[in-house]
C-alpha cells in the first residue's frame, strides 16, 4: 500500500487522501466480516433482521442495500487503482531494470506481510493478493497504453461473463446457508485464541483457495492496469487541464456504476449477478469515486484541514489497514472485547465511525513527529535493506 510514493507535494497530497478516504469504505465492509460468519457462509440479511431487537435504529435491510451499493467491491479495487499509479510513479523514476528489481523486492515483502496478517489476525487480508496481482502488473509496466486498455477491459468482461453464464445455470443452489460452518465459525471466534487461530486459518485457506484466488486476481488486475494508465497519461496531475475529459470519465462510469451496481435488485434472485456487480459494478464505482474525490480535492485548498486529516490516515496506509484489523480482532473475538455477533448494524456503524475518527486524529498528530508508520517503516527498510529514517 504504501507503494503510492508520488514525486510532486500536490500529487502526494490528491492521492494520498483519496487512499485516506478509502480506508473508511473499506473498514464499513470489513467490520461485517469481522462481526459474524455470515458474511462468508451466507445468511447474513436474516441474521442482521434478527438483530433488530438488539437497539436497530436503521431498517437492517436499507443499510445492508447502501454498504452493497455504494462500498461493497468498490473501495478495494479503488486502492487496487491507486497502487497502480504508485507502480507506474516508482517505475519511472528509476532505470527499468533497478524498478523492476525494487518493485518484485516490495511485493514479495508484502506478500509476507500479508500471510503474517492472513494466517495470525484475519483471514479476509487483502495484502497477499495485492502482493501477487502486483508482481503480474510490473509485467505490463513497458505494455503501450492501447494495450493496456484492451488487456484491462478484457480481464474485466470476458471473466465476468463466463462466471455470471456459469452462475446462472447453479443459481437456485447458490442461496444456500451454511449453518453447520456459521455456527463453528460463531463457537470458535468467541473462544480461545487457539480456536480462533484454527477457525481463522481454515477461513482464510478458502479465501486463497486457486479459484477464489483466481477470481480475486481478475477483479483486481484490470484496476492495477487502469491505474498504471492514468499515472502514464497524468490524467491526475493537473485537474484543469483535463477537466473536460475527467468530467467525460466521471460521468460514464457513474452510468455503468449504476447500471451495474443497481440493476441486480431488478431480480427477485440476484446472488448469480453478484460477480459481474462487483467486478464490473464495483470497478466502474472505483474510477467514479477517484475522478469525484479528485475534482472535490482540487476544489479545495491543500491547507485545508479535511485535506491534511485525509491525506495523514492515507500517508500511513498500511498501519492503518493493519490497525483496523488489530482492533478489530480485540473488539470481536473471545480474546478481547467478545463483541462476536451481537452487534446490530446500527451498532456496527457507529464502531467504523468511532474508529476511522480516532485514526484521523492520531494519524494527523502522528504524522507532526515521525516521517512513515511503524509499519511503512519496516516494509521500506526490508526493501532497501537499510534502516530508514523514522522521525523528523
Amino acid at each position: 500500500m504504501d507503494v503510492m510514493s508520488t514525486p510532486t507535494k500536490n500529487r502526494i497530497i490528491a492521492v494520498d487522501a483519496i487512499r485516506g478516504f478509502s480506508l473508511f469504505g473499506i473498514l464499513i465492509v470489513n467490520i461485517l466480516s469481522f462481526h459474524s460468519p455470515h458474511f462468508m457462509y451466507g445468511g447474513k440479511q436474516s441474521f442482521y433482521e434478527t438483530m433488530a431487537t438488539n437497539g436497530e435504529i436503521v431498517d437492517s435491510n436499507l443499510i445492508l442495500t447502501v454498504i452493497d451499493l455504494f462500498f461493497q467491491a468498490s473501495f478495494y479495487p479503488l486502492f487496487s487503482l491507486l497502487f497502480g499509479i504508485g507502480l507506474w510513479i516508482m517505475y519511472e523514476k528509476r532505470d527499468s531494470l533497478e524498478a523492476n528489481r525494487i518493485l518484485i523486492k516490495r511485493m514479495f515483502i508484502l506478500m509476507g506481510i500479508g500471510l503474517l496478517h492472513g494466517i495470525f489476525i484475519w483471514y479476509g487480508d487483502i495484502l497477499f493478493s495485492y502482493s501477487i496481482v502486483g508482481l503480474i502488473a510490473i509485467r505490463f509496466l513497458q505494455v503501450s497504453i492501447k494495450k493496456l486498455l484492451i488487456w484491462a477491459i478484457s480481464l474485466l468482461a470476458v471473466p465476468t461473463i463466463l462466471f455470471t453464464l456459469a452462475a446462472y445455470s447453479v443459481r437456485e443452489q447458490m442461496l444456500v446457508v451454511y449453518e453447520r460452518e456459521i455456527n463453528k465459525a460463531t463457537e470458535a471466534y468467541r473462544g480461545t485464541y487457539s480456536e480462533i487461530f484454527q477457525q481463522n486459518l481454515s477461513d482464510w485457506l478458502l479465501m486463497v483457495d486457486p479459484i477464489q484466488l483466481l477470481l480475486t486476481v481478475m477483479t483486481i488486475l484490470p484496476m492495477f492496469l487502469f491505474g498504471i494508465i492514468i499515472g502514464r497519461t497524468r490524467l491526475f496531475e493537473d485537474v484543469n487541464k483535463y477537466k473536460q475529459m475527467i468530467w467525460r470519465i466521471i460521468g460514464i462510469s457513474f452510468v455503468i456504476a449504476v447500471v451495474f451496481k443497481a440493476g441486480p435488485y431488478l431480480f427477485e434472485n440476484k446472488t448469480w449477478l453478484n460477480f459481474m456487480q462487483d467486478s464490473i459494478g464495483g470497478s466502474a464505482a472505483a474510477i467514479f469515486y477517484f475522478y469525484a474525490l479528485l475534482m472535490l480535492l482540487s476544489s479545495l485548498q491543500k491547507t485545508s484541514i479535511l485535506v491534511k486529516l485525509f491525506s495523514s490516515v492515507g500517508r500511513l496506509s498500511l498501519s492503518n489497514y493493519l490497525l483496523q484489523s488489530i482492533i478489530g480482532f480485540w473488539l470481536f473475538y473471545g480474546v478481547g472485547m467478545n463483541l462476536y455477533g451481537t452487534q446490530s448494524l446500527s451498532s456496527l456503524l457507529l464502531i467504523v465511525v468511532v474508529i476511522y475518527l480516532f485514526q484521523l486524529v492520531v494519524s494527523y498528530f502522528y504524522l507532526k513527529r515521525f516521517r512513515i508508520g511503524p509499519f511503512e517503516w519496516i516494509y521500506r527498510s526490508l526493501t532497501y535493506g537499510k534502516m530508514m529514517g523514522f522521525k523528523k
